[in-house]
């Protein structure tokens, strides 16, 4: 779910974001403009989370020091580092000169990586996985890179945290909520992330005071495969019907109104649907202006 974020930076330069509250409808006033952001539209890699849910494309913009997404996810080579310096007019590289910028690259990631979390409280956090292939002692392996977005208390997306583990369990989770509560993630109202129990066990144990809304996008794949294929089409309807109401009174009335027309036609999806209420319908203690961001953990869902 990423937006534009700055490059990486300590201090107040990397909280800088591309996206503003009045424009995913929290908050009010007119944010600073973004400082620096990437990436460039025209080159970059796309990311896609563990489920197919959860997108986002990074990239390069020059000057060098905010190039490092690109050789930092790919693997740093030098056929690769050559076609990136390519766009700054350098025809070839050496080793050593690979060498010495996956160096520089490291720092900064590292230094983006453990910043402090001072620009709470951070009302809203989405958190999600993606599954990466990295170089690993001669042979390429999957590697899962847990990601944490949170609305800071200027209104924009900012990426909290970014951790790569060789699998996604309730341990990894655990120990990367631990270490973003312990760099001042604070103020936290709302988490919405898909249903992996680590990851909702991890939420409920570092950010106590937090309510959790599942994912609208993640459960409708869960429910899917709980409903009959000739039926999911209907089903599917239904479903969506209950985030276009007007309020939350309706939303609410909404649901009943399904469970009622599927309790006899197909008991065990109203069972799965009244199982997950409280869960998918968390967003409607929240202003309606701010549903469309915190109902899915892809800010483009909806």
């Amino acid at each position: 779910m990423p937006t534009r974020c700055a490059a990486p930076a300590t201090g107040s330069a990397a909280r800088t974001a591309a996206t503003p509250a009045t424009a995913i409808g929290i908050g009010g006033g007119t944010p600073a403009p973004a400082a620096s952001t990437w990436p460039s539209p025209s080159y970059g890699k796309r990311l896609t989370s563990r489920s197919g849910c959860w997108s986002g494309v990074v990239g390069p913009s020059p000057p060098w020091s905010a190039w490092w997404p690109p050789p930092y996810l790919l693997g740093v080579s030098t056929r690769r580092m050559e076609k990136l310096v390519e766009q700054l007019g350098i025809t070839r590289l050496s080793k050593s000169q690979v060498s010495e910028m996956a160096k520089d690259l490291d720092g900064q990631v590292e230094a983006f990586r453990t910043r402090p979390l001072d620009a709470g409280p951070y009302t809203f956090v989405a958190a999600d996985a993606l599954v990466l292939k990295v170089r690993e002692g001669g042979r390429t392996v999957n590697v899962h890179a847990l990601l944490a977005v949170g609305v800071n208390s200027d209104g924009y997306r900012e990426i909290l945290g970014l951790h790569v583990t060789s699998a996604e369990d309730g341990a990894g989770w655990l120990g990367f909520f631990r270490d973003l509560t312990a760099r001042g993630l604070s103020g936290v109202a709302l988490v919405t992330s898909d249903a992996h129990r680590g990851l909702v066990e991890a939420i409920g144990a570092t950010l106590p005071g937090a309510s959790w809304q599942r994912c609208r996008t993640h459960y409708a794949a869960n429910l899917m495969a709980a409903t009959p294929k000739s039926a999911w089409g209907w089903v599917k309807a239904l479903l969506h019907s209950v985030y276009d109401q007007p309020d939350a009174d309706a939303v609410h009335a909404q649901f009943d109104r399904i469970l009622d027309a599927l309790a006899d036609k197909l008991p065990a999806v109203a069972a799965h649907l009244d199982a997950a209420r409280a869960d998918i319908l968390a967003f409607t203690a929240f202003p309606k202006a701010a549903w469309r961001q915190i109902w899915s953990n892809n800010p483009k869902s909806g």
